[in-house]
């Protein structure tokens, strides 16, 4: 069933400045590829939520936007509507309803996700932890004609979209130094962009992802599935 929704452009330098200035974050120099800074800036256009799980409760989901000739954005998709008076006349935002979809319609489509694994493993000590794994780029399957990432994108969307064709692939891990060095900071989030077109499978599961979301990290910019007709 389609469900209605907000959508917001948020430019990404008025995010930059809009967290500058606050009193409390003042101490801390942000950069656009910190993940709590993303979190941070997205969070803050909505009303303060008493419960800690605010952003999943009104699936608030974010995408990182770079389009050639535009300043960068976060295009942000929320069940509330943004509360940020400051901002009148610097970000877009309208509701929009989504879905009404077919089986067998074929769509373009642009998701972020998260695209690691994660692995029990035994330490030095003998203790069980948890080992996060990045999915690797190379080398292409020779039965699928998929990368490892494209098959990572296949198996997660497998019950909404069928018959994926990839266009783009963009990989970004925030966090770090551009020569791959930690950075300043609170954590290392790898964020992997895909551009492609499917076929709907099934029209419900498919509105399903789009409202609420595909995979982990959905907090730092993952998640976000939208869809355009053919």
């Amino acid at each position: 069933m389609p469900f209605t929704t907000f959508l917001t452009k948020f430019p990404a330098h008025e995010a930059l400045n809009r967290i500058a200035i606050e009193k409390k974050n003042r101490e801390k120099q942000w950069n656009i590829d910190d993940p709590e800074f993303r979190h941070r800036a997205v969070m803050g256009l909505f009303p303060n939520f008493e419960s800690d799980s605010a952003r999943s409760q009104s699936n608030i989901l974010f995408r990182y936007e770079f389009v050639p000739g535009q300043p960068p954005y976060f295009l942000v998709q929320s069940d509330v509507p943004v509360v940020a008076p400051d901002l009148v006349g610097h970000i877009e935002s309208k509701q929009v309803e989504i879905g009404g979809y077919e089986s067998g319609e074929a769509v373009l489509f642009r998701i972020s996700l998260n695209t690691v694994t994660r692995r029990e493993v035994e330490n030095a000590d003998g203790d069980k932890i948890t080992k996060v794994v990045p999915v690797p780029l190379a080398p292409v399957n020779a039965d699928s004609g998929l990368t490892p990432a494209e098959g990572f994108v296949v198996d997660r969307l497998r019950s909404a979209l069928v018959n994926i064709e990839f266009l783009n692939h963009n990989r970004h891990v925030l966090g770090v130094s551009p020569r791959g060095r930690a950075a300043k900071a609170s954590k290392v989030v790898q964020v992997d962009t895909f551009d492609a077109v499917g076929f709907v499978n099934d029209p419900q599961e498919l509105e399903n992802f789009l409202h609420r979301g595909v995979g982990r990290a959905k907090a730092y910019g993952c998640g976000l599935l939208t869809v355009k007709r053919v």
